[in-house]
């Protein structure tokens, strides 16, 4: 059951939304579909990494701080 909820251990939230946005391929189809915008816009469409990792802690994630300040991250 645990492995089941264990996210990983992260520097902080934010670090882990940027995460799951690799990992779960998101950042690769937003890289596609900026090949489609003019090239001077390209660079205002990204992820707000922020904004994700804020939603994660209210309604997805359950932290536990160690030592050093890092995050041991589980679903809730």
């Amino acid at each position: 059951m645990f492995e089941d909820h264990y996210l990983g251990h992260f520097e902080s939230i934010e670090a882990y939304a940027a995460d799951y946005l690799i990992e779960s391929g998101l950042e690769a189809q937003l890289d596609q579909l900026r090949q489609y915008l003019p090239e001077d816009m390209r660079q205002h469409v990204n992820w707000d990494e922020a904004g994700i990792a804020h939603d994660f802690a209210l309604n997805t994630i359950h932290s536990v701080e160690d030592d050093d300040g890092h995050l041991y991250l589980f679903t809730k």
